[in-house]
């Protein structure tokens, strides 16, 4: 290589050598202003601390037993809590006939025909 070559291409490196130095100056002050944004947009998007117009203290809320809450079980209509004494009451009871009404139509179910 002469030392003309060699002249013009130092000269063309160093010229690009320079292009790049520019280049990478503003990419750092481009990622500079990013990051200012950045932080900018984290302090926008962070929580806030709740406002709370009731009073929700412990205090005023205070729960009841439980035992108070509870309903009593239910029982179906016609029917009560209490055990019958006599033989009477269970026949005029809703699950004695429903008991019959349920053993008569298995009897006419597994009768020839339908018949009794």
């Amino acid at each position: 290589m002469k030392i003309a070559e060699q002249a013009r291409l130092l000269a063309e490196l160093t010229k690009e050598n320079t292009q790049l130095k520019e280049y990478n100056k503003k990419l750092e002050e481009r990622i500079e202003r990013l990051e200012a944004l950045l932080a900018s947009k984290v302090d926008t998007k962070s929580s806030k601390k709740p406002v709370f117009t009731e009073n929700y203290s412990l205090d005023r809320n205070k729960l009841g037993s439980k035992d108070s809450d509870r309903k009593p079980p239910r029982n179906p209509p016609g029917e009560s809590r209490a055990k019958p004494k006599n033989i009477s009451s269970v026949i005029r009871s809703r699950s004695f006939h429903r008991m019959l009404i349920a053993a008569s139509a298995f009897t006419i179910a597994s009768s020839p025909r339908g018949q009794l």
